[in-house]
């Protein structure tokens, strides 16, 4: 399985976090995979269907920022924060090695974003 492919499957558990899959999420996370990574709606079924679920972690800062908001633009899809959604952004920022006193704000923050809809490049120009 191809590396961004992988790093959809991340974005894939968003989705699931709740245990409802909410069609917008579906749409939110099919716009994300289209446009961001290039991947297929064909690749993109095949890995919802497979069931299989990698963990690709990103290797810069940018790539950290980047999952944890299209992470947190999937939460928010369907026009509410779930608390199982905000516990699974934590675990990723806190694996991501955010400050756990600071892990919060950035949540927060993210969520934000994701409701006004800004640009992730606008979000990591700001950075």
């Amino acid at each position: 399985m191809e590396a961004k492919t992988k790093h959809f499957t991340d974005l894939y558990r968003m989705v699931l976090a709740d245990g409802t899959v909410h069609p917008k999420e579906l749409e939110t996370l099919y716009q994300i995979g289209l446009s961001r990574y290039g991947i297929t709606k064909e690749e993109i079924a095949e890995v919802i269907s497979s069931g299989e679920i990698f963990h690709d972690e990103p290797t810069t800062e940018e790539d950290k920022v980047k999952t944890l908001y299209e992470l947190a633009q999937i939460a928010w899809a369907d026009g509410k924060i779930e608390e199982s959604e905000r516990e699974l952004l934590r675990n990723y920022a806190i694996r991501y090695g955010v400050i756990e006193e600071q892990v919060n704000t950035l949540i927060d923050k993210l969520l934000l974003l994701a409701e006004e809809q800004t640009d992730v490049n606008e979000i990591i120009n700001k950075l």
